[in-house]
């Protein structure tokens, strides 16, 4: 970044100087007149979404989605899928689909200055059976997390795992106590037809001596 601006300022009469922070180091960057903050920004606001998104991709490889639905299971398609840097970005929270409803997905919305500025980015929370307090508690918790430069991603998703890591073993659990439910009506109904096979009885009328009916 700063020898593409250096570069610039030889096609420049004046220039500006713009203090930038690089690592533990606070460098000075000559700004010709046609280049503004916003174009420093907006480039360095481009290699900080990269190196995010590279690291959101090694964390959570095939979760990491580019869309809410996910690509074919083809490895092919895994490949081919392609994650926009402009966002948005799409975490899966668990492997289950809970009631039904698909696989709890994080999408982060993100802001054109991401990761600088005060604007953050929005959190939405897809196919997730959840109390409406407790889901908005949730997500203004996630935006209380923001901070300027600040990456989220990871941050983020891994808060809504831990939440939806507790609505996983609830359905889970719902879902054993429904087996074991049905599994007790089906015994009883098969306890209860072999008390009526005993019950049943084949009735001899009484004969004479000489096997003639009375």
């Amino acid at each position: 970044l700063t020898s593409n601006l250096l570069h610039r300022s030889h096609h420049a009469c004046s220039a500006s100087a713009v203090k930038s922070r690089v690592g533990d180091t606070t460098v000075m960057l000559v700004l010709p007149n046609e280049v503004t903050m916003t174009d420093v920004l907006s480039e360095e606001a481009t290699l900080r979404r990269s190196e995010e998104l590279a690291a959101l991709q090694a964390y959570y490889d095939d979760a990491l989605l580019p869309s809410l639905i996910p690509p074919s299971s083809s490895e092919d398609n895994r490949h081919q899928a392609t994650i926009a840097l402009e966002g948005p970005w799409f975490i899966q929270l668990g492997n289950l689909s809970l009631f039904g409803l698909g696989i709890p997905t994080l999408e982060i919305r993100l802001p054109s200055s991401y990761p600088f500025g005060n604007e953050c980015p929005t959190p939405i929370i897809h196919n997730v059976m959840m109390n409406p307090q407790i889901k908005e508690e949730l997500l203004q918790e996630l935006q209380d997390m923001y901070d300027m430069e600040l990456d989220v991603g990871i941050m983020w998703g891994e808060r809504c795992r831990e939440e939806i890591s507790i609505l996983e073993e609830t359905y889970t659990a719902h879902q054993q106590i429904q087996q074991q439910d049905d599994d007790h009506r089906t015994a009883l109904k098969a306890a209860n037809d072999d008390d009526n096979d005993q019950e049943v009885q084949t009735f001899i009328p009484p004969a004479t001596r000489y096997n003639q009916p009375i």
